[in-house]
């Protein structure tokens, strides 16, 4: 998701030389999608819809939140959107709390102007992160 000076946190971080999850991220989600990941570890459900990236399970590291946005929910023919709210260094055992209601009251706002149609929703160029 876009901050409010149209910066994009998660982007940031890939475009500044996070191999794992630029690989994660540019590859593995665009070609296998969320669900293939779910067997490797690599993506894992928190609650009320939030999941997360991690591209290694243990240990201090980046952490992408994330959920399935509305497009393509209505028509099998269209492709899923998975909507990545912000990253985060994970230091300790089980994902802070705070992060995951920020992930929360992040999709709120999506799924809000969602309805009110004000949303934009950019495709990523996944050439450029190459």
């Amino acid at each position: 998701m876009m901050n409010d000076d149209n910066s994009c946190q998660v982007l940031d971080e890939i475009l500044s030389g996070n191999d794992g999850m630029n690989a994660l991220l540019t590859r593995t989600v665009p070609q296998h999608g969320p669900p293939a990941l779910m067997k490797t570890k690599m993506c894992k459900p928190l609650r009320d819809d939030i999941l997360e990236f991690r591209k290694n399970p243990t240990g201090a590291k980046l952490r992408v939140l994330w959920f399935y946005g509305t497009t393509g929910l209505r028509s099998p023919s269209s492709p899923l959107t998975v909507v990545c709210t912000h990253g985060f260094l994970k230091k300790q055992r089980e994902v802070p709390p705070i992060e995951i209601e920020r992930a929360i009251r992040l999709r709120a706002t999506y799924l809000h102007d969602q309805a009110l149609g004000t949303n934009e929703v950019y495709g990523l160029d996944l050439a450029r992160l190459r």
